[in-house]
């Protein structure tokens, strides 16, 4: 859902920012990013950029290379953000049109949409927020539940499993049964996300409704020479206070 020109320079950013080992991948920042636009409320930036970079911000040559940086990333939010207030953002896979060749970073996405979801985890699956809203929790539950049964091969993290599992042939091998799940939690993949996020517009709605302000992209002009991070202090007294090498918090 980037795009092209955004993905392309967030690809060339990254190569000399950190190593593949440091940060997410683009097809993991994709998923993550969609997460983190679909959570109800506003999560800071502060909180969300680390992620992205296996928890840590990374440290810079220059203050130049992180400002562009951390435009690009706030750019690529709002983008996503913008999408969704618009009701144009969607499951980026076409599954009729689902190749080999997709597997891996349909994986690398769905692995970078979970990051996500934790971030904010118990909106989706403590049940308390369903029941404010006067909705089922299981729907919502079972759907994260895929992403983290196909995520981390953790087939018990479904509520349904058992239901699942029963479609199966007894005498399958256990690496045969692996696969035949994963296969079938890919095509699950679409309408789980899709009830994660109607849950999320759901839960946005009722906030407006109490008085919350809504979700709304994040202005990119805080992302500047002089505060890059968008703490709202200037850059010395913040990134550069601990000497030449940058580091983001």
């Amino acid at each position: 859902m980037l795009t092209k020109s955004n993905r392309h320079e967030l690809e060339k950013l990254f190569a000399a920012a950190a190593t593949p080992a440091e940060r997410m991948s683009i097809d993991e920042l994709e998923g993550y990013l969609y997460a983190v636009a679909i959570t109800p409320g506003i999560i800071p930036p502060s909180q969300w950029l680390p992620e992205i970079f296996d928890g840590e911000m990374p440290e810079f040559a220059d203050i130049e290379l992180a400002n562009t940086l951390m435009g690009a990333l706030m750019n690529a939010y709002n983008h996503y953000n913008m999408l969704r207030l618009q009701k144009k953002l969607h499951y980026p896979y076409d599954m009729s049109r689902l190749s080999e060749a997709d597997l891996e970073p349909l994986m690398e996405w769905c692995y970078g949409f979970l990051q996500g979801l934790r971030l904010r985890i118990d909106i989706w699956t403590s049940g308390i927020v369903a029941e404010d809203l006067n909705e089922e929790s299981g729907p919502v539950v079972n759907s994260v539940g895929i992403i983290q049964a196909l995520v981390e091969e953790d087939f018990d993290a479904m509520d349904n499993f058992d239901t699942i599992k029963a479609d199966f042939p007894e005498d399958m091998s256990d690496e045969e049964f692996k696969l035949g799940m994963l296969a079938r939690l890919i095509t699950l993949v679409p309408l789980a996300v899709e009830n994660i996020q109607m849950f999320g517009d759901a839960l946005d709605e009722y906030r407006r409704k109490m008085g919350a302000p809504p979700t709304s992209p994040v202005g990119t002009d805080k992302v500047g020479r002089n505060d890059p991070c968008g703490s709202g202090k200037k850059y010395k007294k913040c990134c550069g206070a601990g000497g030449k090498d940058v580091t983001l918090h």
